[in-house]
């Protein structure tokens, strides 16, 4: 019971002593309801950000919205990233309801907020029941993802991670506008920051390139992004640091 770091650290011990044991997640941060107690991926940071870790499922998962009331505004922000990231790599109706009801709106109601998380939760099931290791498509929920831990690293981990991941959706989305013409990058700026979201990178480009490099998701020696052709359509893209330094700078 906890939020995504505990049941990453949870999730690994149990992959690992006497070889597996089942346990059960009952997530209690939006994040970890939305996002990280879904699909089996546990892990710590060794080096890099989930630089150890296995795929392993909890033999169930738990979700009560109630938790929600005692967290503060700011991890219910941190949480929304990831929904928003789910919203833009799938067309199942999520997007409309970010677009149409602002936080508050959303948290306060809470037949909204469920319908919300359950929408998030399908969208990541229905890919990793396609693809559990990560072989295809389930990199597409690294949408913000690559950018997003390197600002983590950067910043000591002091970013939390939906406000890392927020600044990697803008910044990927805004690499999508010249590789892929993705035309809604001004939509997805003004969602993220509709949800008091950040969207801009907080700290130097040539840092950003250096720590992106060792990202494990890199494949070939080349960076790889998740980037958008458009809302709902996402693309596995190789990009060189050089083009990345370009756009960002």
């Amino acid at each position: 019971m906890g939020g995504g770091v505990v049941i990453d650290i949870v999730g690994f011990v149990s992959s690992t002593y006497m070889r597996g044991i089942d346990y059960i997640n009952i997530p209690t941060t939006l994040i970890s309801q939305s996002d990280s107690s879904i699909g089996g991926k546990t892990g710590i940071d060794f080096y890099i950000k989930n630089g150890v870790g296995t795929f392993y499922l909890p033999k169930s998962t738990y979700i009560d919205p109630y938790f929600l009331t005692t967290l503060s505004d700011r991890e219910i922000k941190n949480g929304f990233a990831e929904i928003i990231k789910h919203a833009l790599i799938n067309r199942n109706g999520l997007i409309d309801i970010l677009i149409h009801h602002s936080l508050r709106e959303i948290i306060d109601d809470a037949s909204l907020i469920l319908k919300v998380i359950r929408l998030s939760v399908e969208t990541k099931l229905d890919i990793i029941t396609k693809d559990l290791r990560e072989s295809n498509i389930r990199r597409f929920l690294n949408l913000g993802h690559t950018i997003g831990h390197a600002l983590e690293k950067i910043s000591d981990y002091k970013i939390p991670h939906g406000y890392a991941v927020a600044s990697g959706i803008s910044i990927e989305s805004y690499i999508s506008k010249f590789i892929h013409g993705f035309k809604e990058y001004d939509r997805v700026r003004y969602m993220l920051h509709k949800f008091g979201l950040p969207t801009d990178i907080p700290c130097d480009p040539e840092r950003l390139i250096s720590e992106i490099k060792k990202d494990k998701k890199n494949w070939r020696g080349k960076i790889t992004l998740t980037l958008l052709r458009e809302i709902g359509e996402p693309v596995i893209s190789e990009v060189d640091e050089e083009t990345i330094l370009e756009i960002v700078r």
